[in-house]
C-alpha cells in the first residue's frame, strides 16, 4: 500500500513499524514522507524518479525491478522523502537480491542513506523496519550482501561467505536469524531510557 505522511505528529504506520521502546530519531522533521512500495500498488512517478537520479546505483536497479513489473508480491521498498522532495535514505526487502546470489534470500537490500542525512539513526531504522516487514512475511532469517561490513556486523548480522556484483566486484554474504534483538538496538534503547 502506498503510504505518504505529512502530518506534525509522528504518523502511526511509521509508529507501528518500529518497536514501541525505539525512539524516535532526530531524521523525522515536519513534512517528511515515508513510502511503502509494493509489487500490487501503484507507484509515484516522483519516486522512480528520485531512484533513477540517486548516486546509489541500487536504486537506479530497484527503479529498473519496479517498472518492469520484476517485484515479488512479498518484496516492499521503504523511501523516506523530505518536504522539499529529496530522498532521505531507502531500503528494500526483496526475495530476490538485484544481485546474484545461490542462497535462497529474503534479502535486505538497496540500504542507503543520502549524506546529508547521515549519522542521525536513519540507517539503524530503515534496517529494524525491513527486519519487521520480514518477520511479518515469516521469514525466518534475511541476508544482506555488502562490500563493507562494519554496520551489518553491529547489527549482529554473522558473515557466511562472499559472492561477487556483476561487475566483479566481491560482496560479503551475512545473514541475521529474525526474532533477535540487535546488541546496537538494546543500547540505543537504554541510551533513550536514561
Amino acid at each position: 500500500m502506498l503510504s505518504p505522511t505529512s502530518k506534525k505528529s509522528y504518523p502511526c504506520h511509521l509508529k507501528a513499524l518500529i518497536p514501541p521502546t525505539f525512539s524516535y530519531r532526530s531524521w523525522y522533521q515536519d513534512g517528511d514522507q515515508l513510502y511503502h512500495l509494493k509489487a500490487v500498488d501503484a507507484k509515484p512517478q516522483m519516486i522512480l524518479n528520485l531512484m533513477e537520479n540517486s548516486d546509489w546505483e541500487a536504486c537506479s536497479v530497484l527503479a529498473d525491478k519496479i517498472k518492469d513489473d520484476a517485484l515479488n508480491i512479498k518484496d516492499i521498498i521503504i523511501v523516506l522523502v523530505d518536504k522539499y522532495g529529496h530522498m532521505k535514505g531507502i531500503a528494500a526487502l526483496l526475495s530476490e537480491d538485484i544481485t546474484t546470489y545461490s542462497n535462497d534470500g529474503p534479502f535486505l537490500s538497496a540500504l542507503y542513506v543520502s549524506p546529508a542525512f547521515r549519522g542521525q539513526g536513519l540507517c539503524l531504522d530503515l534496517v529494524t523496519m525491513i527486519e519487521k516487514e520480514a518477520m511479518k512475511r515469516n521469514y525466518h532469517h534475511l541476508y544482506a550482501l555488502a562490500y563493507h561490513s562494519q554496520l551489518y556486523e553491529r547489527l549482529d548480522y554473522h558473515y557466511v561467505g562472499h559472492t561477487s556484483d556483476d561487475s566483479g566486484h566481491s560482496l560479503k554474504v551475512f545473514e541475521k536469524e529474525l526474532g533477535t534483538v540487535s546488541s546496537h538496538v538494546i543500547a540505543k534503547e537504554k541510551k533513550c531510557l536514561i
